[in-house]
């Protein structure tokens, strides 16, 4: 029985490690949960915005055109901004791929201008939807990388603890999602978790 668990343990497609999820290698993918309102204003959304501005811009003005409707459950996958991985001051010397996965609606408490963070199970569904989403998508790109030869295919899988802070879900309830979704990719997923100082 407890050779079952190690086994179980063993084959996990997550990889726990501790560190800075910008110094993602080169091509990677970068996962981080958001809301459909094109806010990265706090926690890790708002460390994606000061290193990728121009990432932002593609996404605030994709969820500007787009309905929450129409967003959430989804996945906006945006290629490498040259204008994020050129500029000297930026610090960036590599090109990631950032998925951004629409799992709530909104975030906080709800005012009378905008929807709050919607609840935790609703979240967990709406993060399975995404990463089926996002498996959609990383399909597509690779399949018509394999007929050009040309252009530049997404990396290798990183992630923050998605969910689990802003938006307040347990991580271990959002990292069975992403095991049973992902798995069939094949692929490791590093989750970086920062230092603590």
């Amino acid at each position: 029985m407890a050779e079952d668990t190690v086994c179980a343990a063993s084959s996990s497609i997550i990889e726990e490690v501790t560190g800075d999820l910008f110094d993602s290698p080169d091509n990677a993918v970068l996962i981080h949960a958001c809301n459909c309102l094109g806010s990265w204003g706090a926690g890790i959304a708002k460390a994606f915005r000061t290193k990728y501005p121009a990432a932002y811009k593609v996404h605030n003005d994709y969820c500007k055109a787009t309905s929450n409707d129409s967003l959430i459950g989804t996945t906006q996958l945006i290629p490498p901004q040259h204008e994020d991985y050129k500029k000297a001051d930026s610090g960036l010397k590599k090109k990631h791929w950032i998925a951004c996965l629409f799992t709530s609606v909104g975030y906080g408490k709800p005012t009378k201008t905008r929807p709050g963070m919607d609840k935790p199970d609703a979240i967990l569904e709406n993060t399975r939807k995404s990463l089926k989403d996002l498996k959609t998508q990383l399909s597509k790109i690779e399949h018509e990388a394999e007929g050009d030869g040309v252009g530049t295919i997404p990396g290798e899988m990183w992630s923050c603890k998605i969910n689990s802070g802003l938006f307040a879900v347990d991580w271990a309830d959002t990292r069975r999602v992403m095991e049973e979704e992902l798995k069939s990719l094949g692929r490791t997923v590093t989750v970086v978790s920062p230092e603590r100082s």
